[in-house]
């Protein structure tokens, strides 16, 4: 299960629960979750962990409504692993696509925000803001709950320190762990 990847966790949260809720119901030996970028684990992992379960069969699940450059990252890399191991059936979905249940969702959630009924999904925030001011390091955080009700989500950082950032790290200044770690859990 290839999700996209975000810096915000619970967004990587909900993928990796629509990939238990495919495992649950799949008969499935395994459901391994990744993400083809910003978070980890990365699509290589992935594909490695599958491989761990000496599998017969990977079926690659891209959790992507349109075909486009990271699709064809995923396929690249199955492309690389049928060459690997030939011995094992490496099968790619397609993107899921807009089908009807997912316009259906979309419509929902439009109707919902024009009439002001979206209110923003803040059960993590207790413990991005706990996790955040363990982390300290010179960081302050204010976090606006007065909003909640209304439709709005405010949260804001105020941090300045120069992070040292290689050439490397400016291309995906997520690609490492620790790097993603010391990110994902500050408060946006």
């Amino acid at each position: 299960f290839v999700g996209r990847g975000s810096s915000d966790p619970e967004a990587n949260a909900e993928a990796c629960k629509l990939a238990r809720l495919l495992w649950e119901g799949s008969g499935f030996a395994a459901v391994e979750t990744c993400f083809i970028g910003i978070t980890h684990p990365r699509l290589p992992v992935g594909l490695e962990r599958a491989l761990s379960w000496q599998p017969r069969r990977v079926v690659v699940l891209p959790y992507f409504l349109f075909t486009g450059v990271l699709v064809k990252k995923i396929e690249a890399a199955v492309q690389e692993r049928r060459r690997q191991y030939p011995e094992i059936d490496w099968l790619m979905l397609p993107e899921l696509g807009l089908v009807d249940a997912v316009l259906h969702s979309l419509q929902q959630l439009e109707q919902e925000a024009l009439q002001g009924q979206t209110l923003m999904n803040c059960h993590l925030c207790k413990f991005r803001l706990a996790v955040s001011a363990e982390l300290g390091a010179g960081h302050t955080h204010h976090h606006d709950h007065d909003s909640h009700g209304h439709g709005s989500h405010h949260h804001h950082s105020h941090h300045h320190h120069n992070h040292g950032h290689t050439p490397a790290a400016a291309a995906d200044p997520w690609a490492e762990l620790q790097s993603y770690h010391q990110r994902a859990w500050q408060v946006p």
